[in-house]
């Protein structure tokens, strides 16, 4: 009898390990938030140089060996809570980033607003690795005229944006975008500390009509020099189509002084999200 009772106690420690494993795993589920809202087409940038990254999407493995200076995508998700997680890559990574023994460097859980938008891997203004989420500006473009989205996503202060030398967007943060209308042509851009002070980028774009050009603006790379990422959408005067590049370093050109584009130019800031982040970044 004695015997007995001790295999029944056995076996009853055996059932109480299983459960507390099924519960572990079912914890570990719930981490991955469910999305549920209208459809999103979302792009991935990496703008932190030097640091590929394995990337996974609500837990799945979406872009291995993720290469800096890259656009990913674009991903058809829905809108609402997904999380972001980023880590240092590996030859073979598992499917899913629960099957991994090391911690991520960037672990989000960023809001997406349904349509079309973008999800940037960037440093933050104190130099961490970060994530921002932007809503692609793809409203309809007057006449004649083109869009410029910059976003400033480096490892620096604010910063003023200029255009053709007169100040287009004052005091712009880490962390948000001028988004401007200007004339078809080619223009000179700066971007410039805040108040003034040495250049930090000088280039030449060229504006195309009824077009969008995102220009992020990352970095410093080791050679300390900020790296813009260009995503190009045409047609915002009839059926936009996008031709994501993923073009690394400077863009070419010096900054030309001109007279003035400021009146012409509409400017909008926005903060960087496209909704609310709860951060679940690793010390």
């Amino acid at each position: 009898a004695e015997t007995t009772t001790t295999e029944a106690e056995t076996t009853t420690t055996e059932a109480e390990t299983t459960t507390t494993e099924a519960d572990a795993d079912a914890d570990a589920d719930e981490e991955f938030p469910v999305a549920d809202g209208d459809p999103a087409s979302v792009e991935i940038v990496h703008g932190i140089p030097d640091t590929p990254v394995d990337v996974y999407l609500d837990g799945d493995l979406v872009v291995p060996g993720f290469a800096p200076g890259t656009i990913a995508g674009p991903a058809e998700i829905l809108g609402g809570p997904h999380r972001i997680q980023l880590f240092a890559p590996v030859d073979e990574p598992p499917a899913r980033s629960t099957d991994r023994e090391d911690a991520p460097a960037v672990d989000d859980i960023i809001e997406v607003q349904p349509g079309n938008g973008s999800l940037v891997a960037h440093l933050d203004a104190d130099g961490a690795p970060s994530l921002s989420g932007f809503v692609s500006p793809r409203s309809e473009i007057p006449a004649g005229q083109g869009r410029v989205a910059l976003r400033h996503l480096a490892a620096a202060g604010p910063v003023d944006i200029s255009v053709d030398g007169e100040v287009v967007a004052a005091g712009v943060s880490s962390g948000e975008e001028g988004v401007f209308e200007l004339p078809a042509g080619s223009r000179s851009l700066t971007i410039s500390p805040a108040g003034g002070g040495e250049p930090l980028l000088a280039s030449t774009v060229e504006i195309t009509e009824g077009s969008l050009q995102v220009l992020t603006a990352a970095g410093p790379d080791a050679d300390g020099a900020l790296v813009v990422l260009t995503q190009t959408v045409t047609g915002l005067g009839s059926a936009p189509v996008e031709v994501p590049t993923g073009d690394s370093g400077l863009l070419a050109g010096p900054a030309a002084n001109a007279a003035g584009l400021a009146a012409a130019a509409a400017v909008a800031l926005t903060l960087a999200g496209v909704g609310a982040r709860r951060s679940r970044r690793q010390a």
